[in-house]
């Protein structure tokens, strides 16, 4: 198994991954950052209209393996 780092922001707050964690493959870590996307939008609903929630995945050497990005959009329309 391989050690990855993640980390994550959204603009106002970031939170960088110091220890790792290990995983099979580059696709494994990319799915837990999904993850974790999906978790991190869903308990910091957006206070404003548009929101994007960033996750890259780096591997032992401090490659980025894993770049994703979960936004939201929202419009008025009254």
């Amino acid at each position: 198994m391989a050690r990855y780092y993640f980390e994550i922001h959204d603009g106002d707050w970031a939170h960088a991954d110091d220890e790792g964690s290990d995983h099979p493959t580059d696709i494994h870590a990319g799915h837990e950052a999904i993850e974790a996307l999906a978790h991190i939008a869903k308990d910091n609903l957006p206070s404003r209209d548009e929101r994007d929630f960033v996750a890259d995945v780096r591997d032992e050497s401090g490659n980025v393996v894993f770049h994703g990005t979960l936004s939201f959009r929202g419009e008025w329309k009254r």
